[in-house]
């Protein structure tokens, strides 16, 4: 399975997007998301279910990161 968050960047609906989506992953599935940088909601969200993010950035020069967490 594959979740990917690209949408209302806000930590609020980051969250909600997250929580919603967790339960309907199988183990072994990924929840993805863009632009992490903008909050915390993916490093918060990984403590909450226990979990270590994988956090990357396009490239040097680029603001814009990305993570992600398996289930």
């Amino acid at each position: 399975d594959l979740f990917l968050h690209d949408s209302n960047h806000s930590y609020e609906h980051m969250m909600f997007e997250f929580r919603a989506v967790w339960p309907h992953l199988s183990t072994g599935g990924i929840l993805f998301a863009d632009d992490i940088n903008w909050n915390n909601a993916l490093s918060d969200f990984s403590k909450e279910v226990d979990r270590t993010p994988i956090m990357l950035s396009r490239d040097a020069s680029s603001n814009g990161k990305f993570g992600f967490i398996i289930k």
